[in-house]
């Protein structure tokens, strides 16, 4: 499957939040309300943008911005209410913060991760619709990517490709040295 409704006329909305350890990104995307449109979804390896119902709706740092994210630690919950969200029309913002059963070493770890990210990327490439604006947001890129060459990977194409598609990439990373120049740029 793939994109569809090519849109050649949508501007290019694309967003890079870097900064150190510590030094705000995560913040910053949940303050800054015009990072994120409507319809959002979050790749978030840590689980940074989880809602606590029982805190106040006023507090920005509360799921994003003060909206409200529905988190889904596995590939079947997230993609079902994904779908639901998408085609309800309505606002939303999911998350997928994939967990894993297993003790895995780093090196698992960080492949599992990326074989995660890519289907994420895939369902989201999937999902794009000129007609209307899907957020896509990845959380901790620089972990995750392979080269800091080109991307070869969906995340790749969806920075390359997506805007005519009605899809929007935000990206938070640590160092743009670690992340590919197809995103940097």
């Amino acid at each position: 499957l793939m994109a569809i409704n090519i849109n050649e006329a949508l501007k290019a909305k694309h967003t890079c939040i870097v900064a150190d350890t510590g030094g705000g990104k995560t913040a910053a995307a949940k303050l800054l309300s015009e990072i994120f449109g409507e319809h959002v979804a979050l790749f978030d390896i840590y689980n940074n943008y989880r809602y606590d119902g029982r805190k106040s709706k006023n507090n920005k740092f509360n799921g994003l911005g003060g909206r409200k994210v529905h988190t889904y630690y596995d590939r079947k919950s997230f993609v079902k209410n994904f779908i639901e969200a998408w085609q309800s029309g309505k606002r939303f913002v999911v998350a997928y913060s994939p967990t894993h059963d297993k003790p895995m070493t780093q090196d698992e770890l960080l492949k599992c991760r990326r074989d995660e990210l890519e289907w994420f990327g895939q369902l989201m490439w999937e999902a794009f619709d000129g007609n209307r604006e899907l957020y896509v947001g990845v959380e901790e890129l620089a972990k995750l990517v392979q080269s800091i060459g080109k991307d070869s990977s969906i995340i790749g194409e969806i920075a390359t490709g997506a805007r005519a598609f009605g899809g929007i990439l935000v990206t938070l990373f640590q160092r743009k040295q670690e992340v590919p120049k197809t995103i940097w740029n």
